[in-house]
């Protein structure tokens, strides 16, 4: 059976790269094997970004198993893992970004040969393991130095951070009044919160992070195409790009629907919170006398 293999978490080492805990689920694999993961291949298959750097050639998706071992709890070299078995594995990898979390390892020999579930069933190459979904950020903020002569010191340290966060999205930004910086994609606040505390911590840096906000989506109602927005500055040159100026534009921000258990005391407040941050109660059941 074709070799695949879920990855369970991963580090950066300054030395050795990227280290991955994975887990053999069908066939084995061994040192010397060359290898690639399923999200890497519809990436570059489709030609997208996918924050590799400037090249997208065949060896930035492929890699070649240079260790692998298992815990005991100290790092013990077996040279090969078999089905079952959950081990570590060193594949010269610089980038947490190539190997997320969930996503499943192949032999690079079959990432031309990725079948639908169909083909699979009569004796294809491996599909992808299920309940794999790559993390994405649900709020932006700007980050800024306090100093602008510390720009290129803030970059470097939040480039260090992002290599152990894999759930990170940096790109550079400009402001008039702030000068250069970096908006910071998270998954929420208290990641955000942590980003933050870590960068002060670790490298000394007081940095300005602007308040947060969510990412947008422009709809032209007649056409559907649709622009996503993270950045409330680029909201007046958005409707050419979705439509001529008489188009009807609508605009979608992120939602979320809560089940919330509080005690019976606390309702009041609750409903006055909710009420004042534009939530809508849908339902209200009383669990016991209590809650």
């Amino acid at each position: 059976m074709p070799m695949r293999a879920r990855i369970l978490d991963s580090w950066y080492d300054h030395l050795r790269g990227v280290i991955c805990l994975i887990q053999c689920v069908n066939g084995q694999i061994s040192e010397n094997d060359r290898i690639t993961t399923t999200y890497l291949i519809s990436k570059f298959d489709d030609g997208l970004n996918i924050d590799l750097g400037n090249s997208k050639s065949n060896s930035d998706i492929t890699f070649s198993v240079q260790e692998l071992g298992i815990l005991s709890p100290t790092p013990l070299r077996t040279k090969t893992l078999y089905p079952g078995q959950v081990g570590f594995m060193v594949g010269g990898i610089k980038n947490v970004r190539q190997v997320l979390l969930g996503d499943t390892i192949v032999h690079a020999k079959t990432r031309k040969n990725l079948l639908t579930k169909e083909e699979n069933e009569i004796g294809g190459y491996p599909s992808p393991l299920p309940l794999f979904s790559p993390c994405l950020p649900n709020l932006f903020a700007s980050c800024f130095p306090m100093d602008g002569v510390e720009y290129m010191a803030l970059a470097t340290a939040i480039e260090k951070l992002a290599l152990n966060d894999a759930s990170l999205q940096v790109q550079k930004e400009s402001s008039t009044v702030l000068g250069h910086g970096l908006r910071v994609g998270f998954l929420g606040l208290l990641h955000m919160e942590v980003f933050k505390q870590r960068l002060e911590d670790e490298f000394g840096i007081s940095a300005l992070i602007t308040a947060p906000n969510v990412p947008y989506i422009f709809r032209n109602v007649q056409t559907k195409n649709e622009i996503e927005v993270v950045n409330l500055s680029d909201w007046a040159n958005l409707k050419e790009k979705v439509g001529s100026r008489k188009s009807r534009i609508e605009i979608l921000e992120p939602m979320v629907e809560a089940t919330i258990i509080t005690p019976a005391e606390c309702l009041g407040s609750l409903m006055t919170l909710l009420k004042e941050k534009r939530g809508t109660e849908i339902e209200t059941r009383y669990i016991d006398q209590e809650r």
